[in-house]
């Protein structure tokens, strides 16, 4: 899939952040340990290519639920601790899924459906999650088109019901019949609830020609998720422009020097209870990166997290070791939405061939706040 302070709410549609006084920020470290364990070796429970994107979970009826991409759908695994992860139940042919691409050449789900956020609505009776859909118009893995969609479920994320795209590029894009194009449009979305519960945040990155992949944001009502044009996003200070259309500005961009991370690709967004601070891990050229911010808006500077080579750089070997698709968890937070200040960095490993596929690890992570009298806490 890859090829490449609390929030404040920002008002209604095209009304600018209401000012705040700046005042300073404590720096906050986010420190890996040296231990990496594998998490889901290649092939448990028939399952491959593992994580493909962000994990999601939620703890419910005294389980453990835990949905992340896998090959070109979506696993759901559940129990008692991250430790005693199992299917519920499996199909010969799909073991573990729980979403799957449609296979109608028209859709933009039509072969890849990988949920990278669940979310409960206020009721707590649906959950919403937000995937990344492809479209693969030659025949082929390779080129694609990526578009950002919406599914709901009722029954605790053992099925899901599609309710269509809900962001595609405002750039002008390939024509289906052009393979030339290589990978193009918005994906990998990471979702976070604002601080008032009334919205959700996405966070995302977008291939757009000509330009550096960078991490976009865009709004919608918690309750509204689904509807066409109900995402709009931030592009001058202001939520202004549909998701459907338009053009934004990146949140976050590569790290200096950018002749050597090349890019900034999504990996996960929390809010960290310990520091009072959004943490976003994010993917470059040269490894995965860390930065933080008081209202999810401005974030600071990336700090290189964990060096590795990337899929993407041509001067690595084909058996050059990469780590791929992020995710930050606490497992003793409710969901992936807050972070502790331990937990563990989760990702996947595999040589640059990918051969055999990729596999799910993870590595212990501590939160340090340098000084934490200068916290702010609206």
């Amino acid at each position: 899939m890859l090829v490449c302070g609390l929030w404040r709410p920002v008002g209604q549609a095209g009304a600018r952040p209401t000012a705040k006084p700046v005042l300073s920020q404590p720096e906050v470290h986010l420190l890996l340990g040296d231990s990496e364990e594998t998490a889901l070796p290649a092939g448990q429970f028939g399952i491959t290519n593992a994580p493909d994107g962000s994990i999601s979970f939620l703890r419910a009826g005294g389980e453990l639920h835990v949905w992340f991409p896998c090959g070109v759908s979506t696993c759901y695994l559940h129990g008692s601790s991250p430790d005693s992860l199992r299917p519920r139940r499996s199909l010969p042919e799909q073991p573990g899924v729980v979403l799957a691409p449609t296979g109608r050449p028209s859709d933009f789900d039509a072969d890849y459906a990988g949920i990278t956020s669940v979310i409960s609505t206020n009721d707590g009776r649906e959950l919403i999650g937000i995937y990344h859909g492809e479209r693969h118009p030659c025949n082929g893995p390779f080129p694609f088109v990526r578009g950002i969609g919406v599914a709901h479920s009722r029954d605790g994320g053992l099925t899901w019901t599609r309710e269509g795209e809900v962001a595609r590029s405002g750039s002008p894009g390939p024509r289906p019949g052009d393979c030339s194009f290589g990978v193009f449009g918005p994906g990998d979305p990471s979702v976070v609830v604002s601080r008032d519960g009334r919205s959700l945040l996405a966070y995302f990155n977008e291939r757009i020609p000509g330009k550096r992949d960078a991490i976009y944001l865009a709004r919608a009502p918690l309750n509204g998720a689904a509807a066409p044009g109900s995402w709009l996003r931030y592009v001058n200070g202001r939520f202004s422009a549909s998701l459907l259309g338009g053009a934004g500005d990146p949140v976050i961009s590569a790290a200096p020097p950018a002749s050597k991370t090349i890019y900034a690709a999504m990996g996960s967004v929390s809010w960290n209870v310990f520091a009072k601070r959004y943490v976003a891990i994010t993917q470059s050229m040269d490894g995965f990166y860390y930065a933080t911010s008081s209202d999810g808006l401005h974030w600071g500077p990336l700090r290189l997290l964990l060096p590795s080579a990337s899929w993407n750089d041509p001067k690595a070997p084909a058996s050059a070791r990469v780590a791929i698709y992020p995710s930050l968890l606490s497992f003793d937070q409710p969901s992936q939405l807050t972070t502790s200040q331990t937990g563990y960095l989760y990702y996947a490993r595999s040589n640059k061939a990918n051969n055999p596929p990729h596999y799910m690890v993870r590595r212990r992570f501590t939160i340090e706040v340098a000084d934490s009298s200068n916290t702010i806490d609206h």
